[in-house]
């Protein structure tokens, strides 16, 4: 009689928005999926990754390797014009109303039931508390629930264009969230924001990004630093992703139970090799 194999792989749910980007850098334009959720399942090959994410057809359209718990609903996916010249960068949004998340379905609270990590990833303040509250219920309690707060700290004004704004639904979602990691580039403080989080009643782990320099993680209202390996500027595919794929392996390695210092080694290990490999 065989015997059947146990599966051992980390079930992930990645929850809150998908993008289409839309890229012009010196008069080349270029369109493709993006999103952190885009990038984290890339990387993420040993795990079992679900996103749950609203999306529509011209989403679809697009080559992706994205596992959706729950169909297509729409026609349109949120989108970003992603204007760069001389290494600055203007952006603007469309589709925002297609972020609204829609009602949970049944598959979609059966992969956050069987999740061991779930990553929060709102691109835009759409995702409201009361949604992720009621998708993390659906979660067992020794889920590991991680945030990349980006859309907590953006604003889209009424022309579609991005400013960074402290949104009043940051602070319920990161009350659900062991773990925190965003980049000095999201917000004008960032180490204040960071001790504002931290200081949350259980204390989530916070870690700030700072590119090829030491990353900030507090931990029980202590610091930390940790250094990075810089990557020689001509070896690097893209830099798009890499700030996201850090965090998902930071919850990799929590989940693992691996001390602070290595989770965010584990991070900087990751983010490294999708700087170099794409």
């Amino acid at each position: 009689m065989k015997t059947q194999k146990r599966d051992t792989a980390v079930h992930v749910v990645i929850l809150g928005h998908v993008c289409i980007d839309h890229i012009t850098r010196d008069g080349h334009s270029t369109t493709a999926p993006g999103s952190p959720a885009y990038f984290i399942a890339r990387t993420l090959t040993n795990a079992h990754v679900t996103v749950i994410a609203p999306h529509g057809h011209d989403f679809d359209a697009l080559p992706h390797h994205l596992q959706f718990a729950t169909p297509t609903r729409g026609e349109h996916t949120l989108s970003f014009d992603n204007t760069i010249h001389a290494h600055e960068r203007t952006q603007s949004v469309h589709e925002l109303e297609s972020a609204t998340p829609q009602p949970l379905t049944r598959p979609e609270r059966r992969a956050l039931a069987n999740a061991d990590i779930v990553i929060l990833t709102p691109l835009v303040n759409r995702l409201p508390a009361d949604y992720v509250t009621t998708a993390l219920n659906a979660a067992r309690p020794d889920t590991l629930v991680a945030l990349l707060p980006q859309g907590y700290l953006r604003q889209v004004g009424p022309d579609g264009a991005v400013t960074q704004t402290l949104s009043t639904q940051l602070l319920p979602v990161a009350a659900e969230c062991a773990l925190i990691v965003f980049s000095d580039e999201d917000s004008p403080d960032p180490e204040v924001l960071a001790w504002w989080l931290t200081e949350l009643p259980h204390r989530p782990r916070v870690i700030v990004t700072c590119a090829d320099q030491p990353a900030l993680g507090i931990e029980d209202l202590e610091t930390i630093t940790v250094p990075t390996r810089p990557i020689p500027p001509e070896r690097i595919q893209s830099p798009v992703g890499a700030g996201d794929v850090f965090a998902a392996h930071c919850a990799l390695a929590m989940h693992a139970g691996e001390s602070f210092d290595e989770v965010i080694r584990a991070g900087h290990v990751a983010a490294a090799q999708h700087l170099i490999h794409g």
